[in-house]
């Protein structure tokens, strides 16, 4: 518990790194499910901005968080 737990801060830190678009853009992607198409449209902006945006706030996660707590989020909020 202890451990996920420090996971979450992690990323909940990490997160403080994305602009307030990418963040927004993540968390409809990758916690709540939203295709591009869905955020594009939510968001009222094209689908390769949220492509692209949603590209720069998983490299900065990635550089932020260590390699194995990156891994551990790609593979959890993927499925």
């Amino acid at each position: 518990r202890k451990r996920q737990m420090c996971k979450e801060t992690d990323l909940n830190e990490a997160k403080k790194k994305l602009s307030s678009k990418q963040l927004a853009i993540f968390e409809l992607s990758r916690e709540k499910g939203c295709s591009i198409k869905d955020i594009a449209e939510k968001m009222a902006i094209s689908e390769k901005t949220v492509k692209n945006q949603l590209t720069l706030a998983l490299k900065t996660l990635k550089l932020e968080l260590s390699p194995l707590h990156y891994l551990l989020l790609v593979l959890l909020l993927h499925y």
